[in-house]
């Protein structure tokens, strides 16, 4: 009997992200998201629910577990290892709270999502803890990350939070958001909106930097104003 000659096995694998070809929605593969439809329905936020969780949330808590586990006997596992953790909790926060708002939408998204004990200092997560870790990799200012699960409280006007009790409140507050989206007609049209730019079947929202520049360039000419009136009647 005469056998067929073995064909090599495949070791190809498909990429953790990125672009795939001919193939069912995955929804780590951006390019197998499926189009946006012409409204909002069940369908699309289900696809939502499905990238948020298993691109980020689920990635996330992998981390935060394989630490954990890998560092069992210590009291705080995460210690010199919370911002790598950080990093990636403010970058998923960013990219799921623009799905919800725009114009300053972490702020947005913290105060009307997170647990209540967050709401009060929604306005400075973006400022001290997203753009300082992920422009600075350290936290300047006053914020404070701890490597537990310390709940958030300022303290001498330094705000603190434990890595853990965010990564935990984060999880909370997408579930809040996306139990919110299968009601509100804004969100709604701000997810589809949002969903449309990331896939590339519209062209992303730009600041007009000509309205930019004129602001401040009026601005300027207030402030020079007032310096000389003020300088005016001080020589007076």
């Amino acid at each position: 009997m005469k056998y067929k000659k073995p064909q090599p096995a495949s070791v190809s694998v498909p990429p953790v992200t990125g672009a795939m070809v001919g193939a069912a929605f995955v929804p780590w593969q951006p390019s197998t998201w499926p189009q946006a439809p012409r409204v909002f329905d069940q369908a699309f936020c289900d696809t939502l629910r499905k990238i948020f969780q298993e691109t980020m949330l689920d990635e996330l808590r992998n981390v935060v577990d394989d630490i954990k586990g890998a560092n069992a006997e210590s009291p705080f596992p995460l210690e010199h290892r919370g911002h790598v953790v950080a990093v990636a909790c403010m970058c998923a926060l960013d990219a799921i709270a623009s799905y919800g708002y725009k114009n300053r939408h972490v702020k947005k998204f913290a105060r009307n999502h997170f647990p209540n004990d967050y709401r009060p200092f929604a306005n400075r997560i973006y400022p001290e803890y997203r753009l300082n870790l992920v422009h600075a990799w350290n936290l300047f200012g006053e914020a404070a990350l701890l490597p537990g699960s310390e709940p958030i409280k300022e303290i001498a006007g330094v705000l603190h939070l434990g890595i853990l009790n965010f990564v935990e409140s984060f999880e909370k507050a997408v579930a809040h958001f996306l139990d919110e989206l299968e009601s509100n007609r804004e969100l709604q049209a701000r997810a589809l909106h949002r969903y449309k730019e990331v896939t590339g079947e519209i062209e992303p929202t730009k600041v007009n930097r000509t309205l930019i520049a004129g602001a401040i360039g009026v601005a300027v000419g207030i402030a020079l104003t007032l310096i000389t009136q003020a300088g005016l009647r001080a020589a007076r």
